[in-house]
């Protein structure tokens, strides 16, 4: 005798379908179909209930999001003769000094003269030579403002190294993203 079919026998026996009435068969269909619709339709439900709003109705958005590298800490400068003379060939193709970390950066804006985001962020990177991160969100009232956005990247304590005074009209529900165009060396806003 075969062992496997020993066991397959015992726990599923020949014929125990043949032996199920077909009214439980059926009432089985009809539980499963009844709780596949209940499922779908609470899913349905819930997909379009409760309504969410990530801000409100008289609400607009401004986001501000870029990054910017400062000015270099320190100034370069070339290295003089002398001290070219103890170094290889290879060393002396590099005959600037130049410290690779950077000044931190500061943002400033203000919506109709009040400051709604002021920061100031260090350069990444291990040795202190990446860019200063920027991302920002909040919501104001919508209607008519006007925006001014400030930033210094260089060693200066008082003023700022670039402006931008903008007039916008935010509409409610409406994004306003504030990027540094790197190319211009001024800000857009979207």
């Amino acid at each position: 005798m075969d062992v496997h079919k020993i066991e397959v026998d015992k726990y599923f026996p020949k014929g125990i379908k043949d032996q199920i009435p077909k009214s439980v068969a059926i009432r089985r269909y009809l539980v499963q179909a009844v709780f596949a619709a209940l499922t779908m339709a609470m899913i349905g439900y819930l997909s379009h209930r409760p309504v969410y709003h990530p801000i409100a109705a008289n609400e607009a958005v401004i986001k501000v999001s870029f990054s910017h590298p400062g000015e270099r800490k320190d100034k370069c400068g070339q290295l003089t003769k002398e001290q070219m003379k103890g170094m290889t060939a290879k060393e002396r193709v590099r005959s600037t000094l130049c410290s690779r970390e950077r000044l931190p950066v500061t943002l400033k804006i203000t919506l109709d003269g009040k400051p709604i985001f002021e920061q100031t962020k260090r350069p990444g990177g291990l040795s202190k030579d990446g860019k200063s991160i920027f991302y920002h969100r909040t919501t104001v009232p919508a209607g008519p403002h006007e925006i001014e956005v400030k930033m210094r990247d260089s060693a200066r304590t008082e003023g700022f190294d670039y402006v931008r005074v903008d007039k916008v009209v935010l509409e409610p529900g409406q994004n306003h993203v504030i990027v540094f165009d790197e190319e211009n060396g001024s800000f857009e806003v979207f």
